[in-house]
């Protein structure tokens, strides 16, 4: 019996030694294969369609990232500041011809860009292409068709009739872009390998969501009243330059503020308002919930990374006896 058991236990960590093993070998399989296709793409004649090619993490695609971050937060403050009119603005213009340009621009650097596939880094021009075109080249191709459609249409206020109306409606639709925010954004962290800097960069994040809520939350507030006519807030304020700027978007955004911590000289006239301002309340309360908790799960998480950190100095101070 006494050697059966050695031998089930000498069995047991053969197999155990032998899965570690198996598992070292894939994962260095794993790394061998990426740093093959990244030997390949770098010997590569300038004139071969691989030389093109962008490994997802590298420092290139991290920057084009960012660029496509600024416009859509640019689409996003642009879009929303309609609402009060604005006038022609030559800059607003030429922000809208580049943006249109770099998502154009965005689709042929999805079909440069390698993709992992089961853990495996594919710079196959072929493997990109059909995974891009089974994925997001629909969504992209009608977006920017509409960017193109659209790029600059009137907004000035006036009605508008016939198409004039639906294609001001369908600038809209940039804000779908969104959907790829959080995808965009795990590609650009990836490349960072400082867990600390992950933490800043998320805890900006979170900073820039609840100023973008004051944004778009005091934009909406304005068009609710003026949309109320005569018994309006902004009807009421007329002799306080309530409806021009850049009064009237001050005045919106220090009331959307005040919802969460304040108060504010403007109050809801009529059952429109009362009724979006306690809508306002209730998100508004849980959007500082929100950011509050986060904020705190990040700083207790930078907290034990310094600690962990400090341990691990006195730790190797006692080894050497410093």
């Amino acid at each position: 019996v006494m050697m059966d058991e050695n031998v089930v236990r000498r069995s047991f960590y053969e197999l155990v030694n032998h899965k570690k093993r198996h598992r070292g070998s894939s994962r260095n399989q794993q790394v061998m294969m990426n740093m093959a296709a990244e030997n390949r793409i770098a010997s590569s004649p300038w004139y071969s369609p691989r030389a093109f090619l962008i490994h997802p993490y590298s420092w290139k695609r991290v920057a084009w990232i960012l660029f496509g971050f600024v416009f859509m937060a640019f689409d996003l403050v642009r879009l929303t500041l309609e609402v009060f009119d604005l006038p022609d603005i030559l800059i607003f213009h030429i922000i809208d011809f580049l943006g249109n340009v770099y998502w154009t621009l965005d689709m042929c650097m999805s079909f440069l860009t390698g993709i992992f596939v089961n853990s495996t880094l594919s710079m196959s021009v072929g493997t990109i292409a059909r995974k891009y075109l089974t994925t997001w080249f629909a969504f992209d191709a009608t977006m920017v068709v509409v960017n193109w459609i659209t790029f600059d249409t009137a907004s000035d206020g006036t009605p508008g009739t016939g198409i004039v109306r639906y294609l001001r409606a369908a600038k809209y639709t940039r804000l779908l872009r969104f959907a790829k925010f959080d995808q965009l954004l795990s590609s650009a962290l990836e490349r960072i390998n400082s867990m600390i800097a992950v933490l800043m960069v998320r805890i900006s994040l979170y900073l820039a969501a609840v100023l973008l809520w004051i944004h778009v939350s005091g934009c909406a507030w304005y068009w609710v009243g003026r949309n109320s006519h005569e018994d309006g807030w902004v009807a009421k304020g007329l002799n306080e330059g309530y409806d021009r700027l850049p009064v009237s978007y001050l005045v919106s955004v220090h009331w959307a503020a005040t919802q969460m911590q304040g108060s504010s000289d403007v109050y809801p006239a009529v059952a429109l308002e009362r009724a979006f301002a306690l809508a306002h309340v209730v998100i508004s309360v849980v959007v500082l919930a929100m950011f509050v908790s986060k904020l705190t799960t990040v700083m207790h998480t930078i907290e034990d990374i310094k600690a962990k950190a400090s341990r691990q100095v006195s730790s190797a101070r006692a080894y050497l006896q410093i």
